[in-house]
């Protein structure tokens, strides 16, 4: 298994309401991995099962694996622990509500329809934060999560408005042990 392999399946499971033995954890189904990405050939103003298709689906990027190094004062450093921070941005899609489709094509958004989807976004940056950060969530797999930069809510497109939230994880490796190759 890869390095981040581990990681990422926590993280996965803490943002998918699957993982609650931390004593922190989200609802389940608040949050969607996204599998796919909404294509702009979609109708300019979905409605139903295409609008949901981009409320609160996120998504991760894997930005940095930092190395702290093994322990210097260690008998020998080359099989001591390292601390490695893995950096990841956590991206979320938010529909924005539009007009009706009758509405003109060039007619701008309606007043309020960035404000809703801005507000529900750093609301639930707020509620990934509280469960993220709880060191329990993290027992067996890391050290620690913690944000690396404030969480930015930016609108995408006519549809669609994303919240990014830069992370770091902290991590213990056995510098003994292989961390394994993705394949």
């Amino acid at each position: 298994m890869a390095l981040l392999d581990t990681l990422e399946t926590r993280l996965l499971a803490i943002l998918d309401g699957s993982y609650t033995a931390g004593g922190r954890s989200i609802p389940a189904s608040t949050f969607v991995l996204g599998t796919i990405f909404y294509p702009k050939a979609n109708p300019r103003y979905p409605a139903g099962t295409s609008s949901a298709a981009i409320n609160r689906r996120f998504d991760l990027h894997w930005r940095e694996l930092a190395y702290e190094g093994p322990n210097p004062s260690a008998e020998n450093e080359l099989q001591s622990p390292a601390v490695r921070a893995a950096d990841a941005d956590l991206t979320v899609q938010y529909a924005i509500a539009l007009p009706n489709a009758l509405a003109p094509t060039d007619t701008e958004l309606k007043l309020g329809a960035l404000n809703t989807a801005s507000k529900r976004a750093l609301n639930d940056a707020a509620l990934i934060e509280w469960a993220l950060a709880w060191t329990a969530n993290w027992s067996g797999v890391a050290i620690e999560c913690v944000r690396r930069g404030p969480s930015t809510a930016v609108r995408r497109d006519e549809l669609c408005l994303v919240l990014t939230m830069p992370l770091r994880i902290l991590l213990a490796q056995d510098t003994t042990v292989t961390p394994g190759a993705w394949s």
